[in-house]
């Protein structure tokens, strides 16, 4: 089943790095030689001071502005430290705009883990911008104490049943709140009272100061483009709404889980959900050549055996044959079988894509609640793998599987469970299975290759482009399953439509970020690295930024080094 998503790692890799004890993280760095944090980041300040010496900064009198929404400092922060600095470079005025703390709620608290101290955190990533010459202020700076008085009586007022439906200034504040409390649990928030209740609220709080704080910041600066990470969850995406009330150009970005150091950014859209709004439907029409179709299929086959992800849903004890999994699963011979892959409840891949049902749980239980009615079909709802591969303090508190029993008094006798840890091959059951419902897992696109047409029971990137059902209401499902909707082979033609999607996300789509060979590094050679010339990914990545083009491509880019000492 893949791994946590194809585009959500952003989120897991920033809090497993930022909570990791520092002593531990110091031991791992030498261990593997990697460079001190501190000792990096004075690198960088004198490799730029060296540079400027002999080649001052262009001035960016009535050039276009850029703005970074750049809230606290994690590994992958350095890459839009170094866009950042390369538009500098190219003579456009770049501003830096951290948190600077929010008094109820931000993204670096979970369930388990307290937030740093909000003045070490803003100090933290103040010395990142400084290294590499940013200039910079906070969210902070542009909100009131009247703002976080109003924040918290509204937080503390609205009821809790109309927490999720708040709006305010064209921002739906409630339901980024909401987003991220599968965030701080690590699962679905079933029961809106106690602690939930309170995160909740906290969490609106802060997500109606960053709106407003996002708000003032943009007709202050007054920017041509606002770039951020993720733009998806609440210190992120009421930048994104602001901007687009104002008609400003925006782009967002994320690191991408298939290799370290590889990213993806998106014009106009959300990187993290690898839509590729602007170019899917040309670029779906455009065959891929030999090599290509090489690439792509050698790619999920090691997806698959679990030799590129952890989160593959292969085990080398799994039961792979049709057999030996009917045998397994107590599945009867000659009875069509239904098959369900939830995603991670958590995982942000999950969040937000919302189309036919309310959630992910929503539709599994409208599943297991239509099963009784069909005592003909047998059902198989396998949990997503990383429910028991993750670390125990990032694994859901309530497994899928669990989550249906709570619901269900009797479960129907036709309804299997397989739990996360058990060793069923996903692939192996999805062969066997007459239909294969998916919410946003990437077996939903793995599943095309294989020439197999999946249900789409949300709004992944992969659903809509002419290889997969679209899922369109409980009412559709149900209709659909009524008639014994069974011939689940793709035409070798739609096939070919799936290939040429998994390489448009999986490797144009994708590329590896230069001078940074692992999370949290920086290796240019010299600062000359980041000025026109030095990289033409670079290059090009500020061409794209500013020129709201797609960032397709880039992977076939090489990063030219600059000989060392150039500066």
């Amino acid at each position: 089943m893949a791994q946590l998503s194809d585009n959500s790692s952003g989120g897991l890799r920033r809090m497993l790095s930022r909570h990791a004890p520092k002593t531990l993280k110091r031991i791992y760095r030498n261990l593997r030689g990697i460079e001190d944090p501190e000792a990096m980041w004075e690198r960088v300040a004198k490799m730029r001071k060296r540079f400027h010496r002999s080649r001052p900064i262009r001035s960016a009198t009535n050039a276009k502005k850029v703005l970074f929404n750049s809230q606290f400092s994690w590994p992958y922060a350095v890459v839009e430290y170094t866009v950042a600095a390369a538009l500098r470079e190219r003579g456009y005025e770049v501003k830096m705009f951290a948190c600077g703390g929010l008094p109820k709620y931000c993204e670096l608290m979970t369930s388990t883990q307290e937030r740093p101290p909000c003045d070490a955190c803003r100090a933290n990533v103040e010395s990142r911008f400084n290294a590499f010459g940013l200039p910079h202020s906070a969210v902070s700076d542009h909100i009131t104490d009247r703002d976080r008085e109003e924040a918290t009586r509204i937080a503390a007022d609205t009821p809790i049943g109309a927490l999720r439906a708040l709006v305010e200034d064209g921002v739906p504040v409630g339901q980024l709140a909401f987003f991220n409390l599968f965030q701080y649990f690590k699962g679905y928030p079933f029961d809106l009272s106690g602690e939930v209740a309170q995160v909740y609220r906290d969490a609106l709080s802060s997500a109606i100061l960053v709106s407003r704080g996002a708000a003032r910041i943009l007709d202050e600066f007054q920017p041509d483009v606002v770039c951020t990470a993720n733009g998806k969850f609440l210190q992120w995406s009421p930048f994104i709404y602001q901007a687009v009330k104002r008609n400003i150009q925006y782009v967002t970005w994320e690191d991408y889980q298939i290799r370290p150091g590889a990213v993806a950014f998106a014009s106009n859209d959300i990187a993290h959900e690898s839509r590729q709004t602007a170019v899917w439907r040309t670029e779906l029409e455009k065959p891929l050549t030999e090599a290509e179709l090489r690439t792509v299929r050698e790619h999920y086959s090691l997806w698959s055996k679990g030799e590129v992800t952890p989160w593959a849903g292969y085990d080398s004890a799994a039961s792979n044959t049709a057999a030996g999994l009917r045998a397994r699963l107590n599945l009867r011979d000659s009875v069509p079988v239904v098959a369900i892959f939830p995603n991670l409840s958590w995982d942000a891949s999950s969040v937000g894509f919302e189309t036919a049902f309310s959630s992910m749980y929503d539709w599994v239980y409208n599943v297991v609640a239509y099963a009784s009615r069909r005592p003909d079909v047998d059902f198989v709802i396998r949990a997503h793998p990383a429910e028991a591969r993750l670390p125990q303090q990032y694994r859901p508190p309530v497994p899928v599987c669990e989550a249906i029993r709570r619901e269900f008094a009797v479960i129907p006798s036709n309804v299997h469970l397989v739990e996360g840890g058990e060793p069923v091959s996903s692939y192996e059951l999805a062969e066997l299975a007459s239909v294969n419902m998916v919410y946003t897992s990437t077996l939903g696109i793995e599943l095309p290759l294989r020439g197999i047409r999946p249900w789409a029971a949300a709004g992944p990137y992969y659903a809509g482009k002419g290889f997969t059902l679209d899922i369109e209401s409980a009412e559709h499902m149900i209709k659909l399953l009524d008639a014994d909707t069974f011939d689940n082979r793709l035409s070798s033609g739609e096939v070919a439509r799936a290939e040429r999607m998994a390489y448009l996300i999986r490797f144009r789509g994708v590329f590896d970020f230069p001078y940074m060979p692992a999370a949290g590094e920086f290796s240019a050679p010299n600062w000359a690295a980041l000025a026109p010339g030095g990289s033409p990914i670079l290059d090009e990545i500020c061409a794209k930024v500013m020129n709201h083009e797609p960032f397709i491509d880039l992977a076939v880019r090489s990063v030219t080094r600059v000989a060392q000492g150039a500066a």
